[in-house]
Order: structure tokens, then sequence, then C-alpha cells
């Protein structure tokens, strides 16, 4: 199984203060079938010092103040990698630390929580219709005395993460030579990339387990009498 054609993956990065836990989500970027610049494309990036941009892009999604995000959380930078066919590194990655990392601010938020952003194509029939991104540690506000968000919410986040999609193709546009656009990849049959053409966001938060199972857990116990 492979890839239909070369392709940009941005992976932006958090992590806990004080811990090693570290959380990942991410877009990938590509371009006409069969498209082989992956590399070079990567090496524009590196050489007009993208990341910081693409940091900020993030940053200002997760300051949406409809996102709840965890005071404990930072995001620490983005890796941007060269992705072949075959799925694996064209090159060494390039990767950006934030020197002055950003965090969130909302407290009591457990590090499992996750708001998702759902990548549409627009497509119904074969595979690779649809993507995720997975925000970390953070939540939907949530309406008085109810265990989902309100449409308000979502509309306002779903807004911010459309804004976000378009300034990182804005981006990544101006400084390369190809014409990039965000894609839903598959490896199934052929292969395939879809262009993301709307993303939107439900009412409830998600959760994912690996966030759990990362943490040290202290356990408290008590005998019986």
């Amino acid at each position: 199984m492979a890839y239909s054609n070369q392709f940009l993956r941005l992976s932006w990065l958090f992590g806990v203060a004080g811990s090693d836990e570290i959380a990942v989500t991410g877009l990938n970027y590509t371009t006409a079938p069969g498209w082989t610049g992956a590399e070079a494309a990567l090496a524009e990036l590196v050489a007009a010092d993208t990341g910081d941009l693409l940091i900020g892009d993030m940053n200002s999604l997760m300051s949406t103040a409809e996102i709840q995000w965890a005071g404990y959380s930072q995001l620490t930078g983005i890796k941007i990698a060269a992705i072949g066919t075959d799925g694996a590194y064209l090159t060494e990655p390039y990767i950006v630390e934030d020197e002055s990392p950003s965090d969130g601010s909302t407290q009591q938020t457990p590090p499992q929580l996750s708001i998702v952003i759902s990548l549409l194509s627009g497509f119904t029939l074969g595979a690779g219709n649809r993507g995720r991104m997975y925000l970390p540690h953070c939540h939907l506000g949530m309406a008085t005395d109810s265990p989902v968000s309100n449409g308000a919410t979502t509309d306002a986040v779903a807004a911010a993460a459309a804004d976000f999609v378009n300034a990182v193709t804005g981006h990544l546009d101006d400084d390369l030579t190809a014409v990039v656009f965000p894609a839903i990849m598959s490896q199934v049959g052929a292969g395939s990339a879809k262009g993301v053409t709307a993303v939107s966001v439900g009412s409830v938060t998600d959760t994912q387990r690996r966030r759990r199972d990362q943490l040290t857990e202290i356990y408290s116990t008590v005998t019986l009498a």
C-alpha cells in the first residue's frame, strides 16, 4: 500500500512542564497527483524560516475564547516532514522549538480531553473522505446543566479552525514554489489525496486514551474496617 503522491506533514508539538507527556496534532499538505517535490518544498520552508509563523497560527487557534486550553499545557514547537509515497521520511524533518512556549490558562482540565476538528473533503464515495485533528489538553465550553456545548460555541471554534487552516495554507504558499493544499491522505487501493474543503466541530468534547496512559498515576488506598 502506498500514497498517491508525496506530501508535507505538519505536526504541532505540545508538552506538559515537568513531565515527559507530549502531544501532537497535525495537517498534511500536497498538490497535484504524482507530486514528487516534497523534499524540495521542505528545503524552501527551512530557507524561509516558516516554522515560527506556523507556530503562531496554532497559538491563535488555541487562544480562541471558546477553547478551554489547560494551564499546564504548552505549545512547544512544530515539526515539518517531507513524506514519500511509502510513508517514510524523504529527509530529516524541519523542527522549530518555541523558545518562549505559549500555554493555556484553564484550570483542572483532565489531560485526555480533546477538541476534534473534522476535516471534510466533500466526497462521500471511496476512502480518505474525512480526517481529524485532535487538539490536545483542551475542551469546549459547556452549556449550563448540559453534557454538551451549545451552537454558539461550536460555531466560534469551527470559524477559528477554518481561519487556522487558511492561515497555514497562506503561509506555505507564500514560501513555496508549488501551490499546496491541505489534504486527507489515504493508502487504500491506489492511494488518494483529497483536498480539505471544510472543517466541522461537534458539541461533544472527545477524549484520547493514551493521554491517560502516558501520565504517572498515584493511587490512594484505604483498608476497610
